[in-house]
């Protein structure tokens, strides 16, 4: 049976199957597509994309395209623009654009979210990183609802949430098979086990 350090074949294939996924290569592709947190309060998710920066910058810039893989959102691509992302509290304005390169949203409530692109040979680099600022909290409605539990924030105040960074994950499976990567079959609730355990993890909690 083939080893990994202390990690065997079959026991990453059970942890696979545990958190919906067929087999232990189905788990390693989720985990180098999966979101990287830079600090306590910056989370990245980067992309190689089979597409020129040109295209790429469309499903960044353009409210349609971008709504059609990401959450539905209405902006003004230019700098200063106002933007409403649906929940309709995740509202702002433009805080950078630069045109073909990046669009940075900046949230009433503090924080930002970032999409960048970069060329690399016969494809494009597609970036995102969400930052919440230290003092961010989940309005109660959703912290003490049924679906509490997806809004957890192991860090505390300013810190991700398993939910927010599944439903990214899951925007960009999307993105990805827009140009030609075949979307990665998963269980929605299995990923959302592992962004719990990758948050909890990296805050030590």
């Amino acid at each position: 049976m083939e080893e990994h350090g202390d990690f065997s074949t079959q026991s990453a294939t059970s942890f696979a199957n545990e958190h919906s996924f067929s087999d232990w290569r189905e788990l390693k592709q989720f985990v180098e597509r999966s979101a990287t947190l830079l600090d306590n309060h910056t989370a990245q998710f980067k992309s190689k994309l089979k597409a020129d920066v040109a295209l790429t910058w469309t499903y960044m810039a353009d409210p349609e395209k971008l709504s059609s893989w990401a959450i539905p959102v209405t902006f003004e691509p230019r700098l200063g623009g106002a933007f409403q992302f649906l929940p309709e509290e995740w509202c702002g304005t433009i805080g950078v654009y630069v045109e073909g390169r990046e669009i940075r949203f900046d949230a009433k409530r503090g924080g930002w979210t970032s999409l960048s692109v970069s060329a690399a040979h016969d494809h494009s680099i597609f970036t995102l990183r969400d930052y919440l600022p230290p003092d961010f909290e989940l309005p109660e409605a959703n912290t003490t609802g049924p679906d509490a539990h997806l809004f957890d924030q192991p860090g505390g105040q300013g810190t991700h949430w398993h939910g927010v960074l599944a439903g990214w994950h899951t925007g960009l499976e999307d993105l990805r098979s827009r140009f030609g990567v075949k979307k990665q079959s998963f269980n929605y609730e299995g990923i959302d086990k592992l962004y719990d355990l990758l948050i909890r993890s990296y805050h030590r909690v």
